[in-house]
């Protein structure tokens, strides 16, 4: 039973598709499987226009890698731009994702066609430096698409995600709400108003905000003086700033 009454109104008429992964020989009802999540995802990204945002644990699908590179690769008539954004230390996962942003960063070859980050927050330390800094987990699996598409759900972009966990999405065409969805995400991570956010043109915001908010906080973190501006902070291949002792709990845990 639900917690509460669902809440409902007549007036709504947004439009969702439910995307599902079934794998193969699961379910009677789908002996083939079903593949909606892959099928909307690379269909978005091949469409992609203007940008394309993805926030997600993981960025391990083959599949979401060749969309990537196909449209990357694009003759583009105005400015395009791809961003991710993806924990500093994916747990099981660090390695294959640092593999994957190094072959899309060599794709893009300085264009600034791609951007990476990790998330990070801080607050005052009880220890000799003044604050202390943390990646936040990024276990989000959200895509926008040029402020028109966008798709939540449980599935990663990984093959469990995409192929053999059962997985659903809610996908959506509606640029109203896919450019709210963005400005107040982006606001959250920028630090910034969402007046601000939703006055500037977004290829500004990722070439600007974004990029300067995450050279300053790394600045920040170096000298360990003050919080963090906003929690963007470029994402680096190999150990991140405040990972060694996950990455140590890892090794050691009892899952591996």
């Amino acid at each position: 039973m639900p917690h509460r009454a669902i809440e409902f109104d007549q007036n709504w008429k947004t439009p969702v598709q439910i995307v599902r992964t079934i794998p193969r020989k699961i379910y009677r009802f789908a002996p083939k499987g079903e593949f909606g999540i892959i099928h909307a995802y690379t269909t978005l990204i091949a469409q992609a226009k203007n940008f394309i945002y993805l926030e997600n644990q993981y960025i391990w699908s083959p599949h979401i890698l060749e969309a990537l590179t196909n449209v990357i690769k694009a003759p583009h008539t105005a400015p395009f731009r791809v961003v991710l954004v993806l924990p500093a230390q994916a747990e099981d996962g660090k390695w294959d994702n640092d593999n994957h942003v190094k072959r899309l960063r060599e794709l893009d070859g300085g264009k600034g066609i791609v951007s990476v980050y990790s998330l990070y927050t801080s607050g005052p330390n009880i220890g000799k430096e003044a604050f202390t800094y943390r990646a936040v987990y990024v276990h989000a699996k959200v895509a926008i698409v040029d402020d028109e598409w966008f798709m939540v759900g449980s599935a990663n972009l990984n093959n469990r995600g995409l192929i053999t966990d059962s997985e659903i999405n809610a996908l959506v065409h509606h640029p109203d709400l896919a450019k709210e969805l963005r400005v107040n995400l982006w606001a959250e991570h920028l630090g910034m108003s969402l007046d601000e956010v939703s006055r500037i043109d977004p290829i500004e915001v990722i070439d600007q905000e974004w990029k300067e908010r995450a050279s300053t906080n790394r600045e920040q973190l170096k000298k360990k003086e003050r919080p963090l501006q906003s929690r963007v902070y470029s994402y680096d291949t190999g150990r991140m700033p405040g990972m060694w002792l996950p990455e140590e709990l890892e090794v050691l845990s009892l899952e591996h």
